[in-house]
């Protein structure tokens, strides 16, 4: 019965998807032992079992999670001549808006310039300085209509 039970894929936990491949001998060396064929099954049944931990929050990286703040104080400080900290704001919105885009198939800026867009953005960020950098983009985008 235990022979039949292992042919027809209904063994033990251990037993089941493992092939026993007879090696040299008549005796059975060679053959895979049920620890190791329980061990594999049980890991590829782990991995695809388990469920894969949500993150409670999307991550972010880099200047859209800047409070507004950090963003207005880069916009005068360009007024002073230091506008360093501001182009790496509009790097990080045309790169943004970029990937939006084409993930979209569309212009979600409806053809405005990035100029006219960091506009916008200010003041998002005027009226909320509460917010991150994201966020006002975010307020920008959902006003030209592309967005919900």
């Amino acid at each position: 019965m235990a022979g039949w039970a292992r042919r027809r894929g209904r063994g033990t936990a251990g037993e089941r998807g493992c092939r026993v491949h007879a090696g040299p001998g008549r005796n059975g060396a060679g053959r895979t032992p049920h620890l190791v064929c329980a061990l594999i099954w049980g890991l590829t049944w782990g991995l695809l079992v388990l469920p894969t931990p949500q993150a409670a929050e999307q991550t972010l990286w880099g200047y859209g999670v800047r409070p507004c703040e950090a963003y207005l104080a880069a916009l005068g400080a360009a007024q002073s001549g230091d506008a360093g900290e501001l182009t790496r704001y509009e790097d990080w919105l045309a790169g943004f808006v970029s990937a939006l885009s084409l993930a979209l198939g569309g212009d979600v800026l409806r053809d405005a310039e990035l100029t006219a867009a960091m506009r916008g953005v200010r003041g998002a960020c005027e009226d909320d300085r509460d917010q991150d950098f994201f966020n006002a983009t975010m307020d920008l985008i959902r006003r030209t209509g592309r967005l919900p």
